[in-house]
């Protein structure tokens, strides 16, 4: 048998003895399965998500500045248009005023014209609003005394507030145009205001509050256009949101109506015909004489009681159908905007499709009673009218800072050298 090893003495060696061999080390346990991957550093996502807000904004936010910069123009174009041409749009003496029946009678033997529509006294004008058939001028007839006072195309101011909600809604670019200003704006709700929040947002609650604030003593031009940027998105993000989506509505007004039906669980109930085969068509006998416009009102007068006439169309195609419209209250005030229709026979004066805005789905009445009065601020009266007004102009200030961050820094990173200076 073996003898047995003595273990390592684990005394200092005695002096001038010979040292002991030091141990091996142990080996090292090779790793019994691979590390989980990472997952994107966070620095990598905030540089993706700064590059997206910057150049959606450098192009979607410059169509958005324009659009909220006549929206809010708009907010108060009844009260503008009214300052700016009052004695057509607010005559003195206007009341008491004519029927409609009266008024239509006296501008047609006055043109000898025959009358296409009428638009009633609504909002900040009292006067009434008529276009003759083969003619693209609206006439502005005094309520008291049916005498015409003047054409919309003979003032440049009234042609200005109308182009402003031209460009608001279109750019003046027709169908082309409702998209760019639909997809701009659905571009600044869904990717640069959550974005620039995500980017704006601090890490502790604890931090929110000075974030709230911008600060201007002693701080460069520098912070303070980032403070007015970030802090400004940040407190307009809840109005440019809800201002942002009920404008895309306009845009694409079929597929928002049917994903508004999707969200309520309302059944789809369309306002205005889609195509052609849904169109209301008259069913009047050949041959048949047209109703006036005096006839059709007489036939329509117990509709809608409490409520006032808005606008009547008439027609001369093979459709023979006339459009009618009213509002429960034509003045500027708070709530929804309860606008029923009612398509016509234009022969008959019988009522072919009616729209009452109390009694369809919550779908559709959120987008036809409670949308307008929202986008335009009119829903909380003055108030949300300022907010909306204040909110339209955000855009443009957003745009203006963003865009300086961006040109100082495009000039930061410029590798060119800087220009020998001048000799004297």
């Amino acid at each position: 048998m073996p003898s047995a090893v003595a273990p390592p003495s684990r005394r200092p060696p005695a002096r001038g003895a010979a040292h002991a061999p030091a141990p091996a080390p142990a080996p090292i346990a090779a790793p019994t399965a691979a590390p989980p991957a990472r997952r994107p550093a966070r620095g990598a996502l905030r540089r993706l998500g700064l590059a997206v807000h910057r150049w959606v904004g450098l192009t979607a936010g410059a169509v958005v500045a324009v659009v909220g910069l006549t929206g809010s123009l708009y907010v108060f174009a009844p009260e503008l248009s009214a300052a700016l041409a009052p004695d057509l749009l607010r005559p003195a003496g206007a009341s008491p005023a004519l029927d409609a029946r009266e008024i239509v009678r006296r501008v047609e033997a006055a043109t000898g014209g025959t009358v296409e529509s009428v638009q009633w006294p609504l909002r900040e004008r009292t006067s009434y609003q008529l276009k003759l058939f083969d003619r693209d001028d609206w006439l502005y007839v005094h309520p008291a005394t049916g005498a015409v006072l003047g054409r919309d195309v003979d003032r440049a101011t009234l042609r200005a507030v109308a182009w402003v909600l031209e460009v608001h809604t279109s750019l003046t670019l027709g169908d082309v145009g409702y998209r760019v200003t639909g997809a701009s704006a659905l571009a600044l709700a869904l990717v640069l205001v959550s974005s620039g929040l995500w980017f704006w947002w601090p890490r502790r609650i604890a931090q929110l509050r000075p974030r709230l604030t911008v600060r201007w003593r002693d701080a460069t031009a520098k912070r303070r256009v980032f403070d007015l940027h970030a802090v400004g998105g940040a407190w307009a993000s809840a109005v440019l949101v809800v201002l942002a989506l009920t404008g895309a509505y306009w845009s694409f007004p079929d597929a928002a109506q049917r994903l508004v039906d999707v969200l309520t669980r309302s059944a789809p109930t369309p306002v205005f015909p889609s195509d052609a085969a849904d169109e209301p068509r008259s069913v009047a006998a050949p041959g048949a004489a047209p109703r006036t416009v005096a006839q059709l009102l007489d036939a329509t007068d117990s509709l809608f009681p409490g409520h006032a006439r808005r606008n009547l169309w008439m027609t001369r195609d093979s459709a023979g159908v006339v459009y009618l419209s009213w509002i429960r209250e034509p003045r500027i005030a708070a709530g929804g905007e309860y606008r029923p229709m009612a398509w016509l026979d234009r022969y008959t004066g019988a009522p072919l499709r009616v729209h009452d805005p109390t009694r369809v789905p919550l779908g559709t009445r959120l987008t036809t009673v409670w949308l307008p009065p929202v986008h335009f601020g009119e829903v909380g009266g003055l108030p949300t009218r300022v907010l909306a007004f204040v909110g339209g102009l955000a855009p443009l200030a957003l745009y203006v800072t963003g865009g300086l961050m961006w040109w100082r820094r495009r000039r930061a990173r410029d590798p060119r050298p800087a220009p020998p200076a001048r000799r004297r």
